[in-house]
């Protein structure tokens, strides 16, 4: 799934793969924060639902790429 959504993110940015990192990047930290938060999903306790923490995680992970959070 990382490689498929790699070639994915290379492919709408215009970029090649095998010359520049950052679709690999990228898709390993999407790959990273969906594994989180399916792991917190499975954890719940109540159970909750799985989209509100994939929408989470991928927030984090959009403000973690521009920058430290404030405070």
């Amino acid at each position: 799934m990382q490689d498929a959504l790699a070639q994915a993110i290379a492919e709408r940015a215009g970029i090649d793969i095998t010359r520049d990192m950052y679709p690999q990047i990228l898709a390993g930290a999407v790959t990273a924060a969906s594994q989180v938060a399916v792991r917190r999903w499975f954890a719940a306790d109540p159970p909750t639902a799985l989209c509100p923490l994939l929408r989470l995680a991928l927030r984090q992970l959009a403000v973690a790429c521009s920058g430290p959070p404030e405070g």
